[in-house]
């Protein structure tokens, strides 16, 4: 039984633990919705938009409303993005640090019992 541990521990259950990790990744990427906010960076805040009225100061102002939408947008969205991102390099940098040490541990099990230590 416990050389049946060892195969499973170092073979199968150390690939369903990279599965799990790349899937946590996955989440995610997909819980911030990252390619929907890349594809609408530049798009209006919350679809706020004004339309062009007739004459030239209403057109002025029609723009810079839109600007301004498309900027709170892209400023939002961008504060996402970098959140998004911070957050895969944490999840894939623990990950690493699971996959390294995943090897090792119970090893160090089989040390700490043998010198009589308790963890």
């Amino acid at each position: 039984m416990v050389l049946e541990f060892f195969v499973w521990w170092y073979t199968t259950g150390w690939l369903e633990t990279l599965q799990r990790i790349r899937g946590r990744v996955e989440a995610v990427w997909r819980m911030f919705s990252v390619p929907i906010l890349l594809r609408t960076l530049f798009s209006p805040w919350r679809r706020i938009v004004s339309a062009p009225g007739k004459g030239m100061d209403q057109l002025f102002r029609s723009i810079v409303d839109n600007t301004i939408s498309r900027l709170v947008g892209f400023v939002v969205r961008s504060f996402v993005l970098l959140a998004a991102v911070f957050l895969t390099l944490v999840m894939a940098g623990g990950g690493f640090v699971i996959a390294v040490l995943w090897p090792a541990l119970p090893l160090l099990v089989v040390f700490f019992v043998l010198k009589g230590t308790v963890l």
